[in-house]
């Protein structure tokens, strides 16, 4: 799978992507941090890579202002840390592990429940 990283993701999930065979976009430390959303998710639009984010905005609007994309997955958590995350990614990968299975489609991911949104 091909992976844009958000840069409010925790470094760990980066080494488990890498673990899992993924290629790993990621904009922490590059001239990238900081861009709008809608900047930062061109980038993942023009590497065909589903993008991975905290920011529920990605869900509440970003979403909407694109008809195709490679995917957007959302992990809101009340209290996120980096091991919270690093496991719903984790559960993320092993229930929908391929590109086919995220195109044009939102995951809100929350501590209970995993919501599909598609145009």
């Amino acid at each position: 799978m091909n992976i844009f990283l958000d840069e409010n993701m925790p470094r760990a999930v980066t080494d488990l992507l890498c673990s899992r065979g993924c290629r790993v976009h990621d904009v922490r430390g590059t001239g990238k941090e900081g861009m709008s959303d809608e900047d930062i998710f061109q980038c993942a639009i023009k590497s065909n890579a589903v993008f991975f984010t905290t920011d529920k905005d990605f869900f509440h609007t970003v979403r909407f202002l694109y008809e195709t994309h490679p995917g957007i997955v959302v992990i809101a958590l009340s209290q996120p840390n980096s091991r919270s995350i690093t496991s719903k990614v984790k559960w993320f990968l092993d229930t929908y592990g391929t590109q086919e299975e995220c195109t044009d489609r939102c995951f809100l991911i929350s501590e209970k429940s995993c919501c599909i949104y598609s145009r």
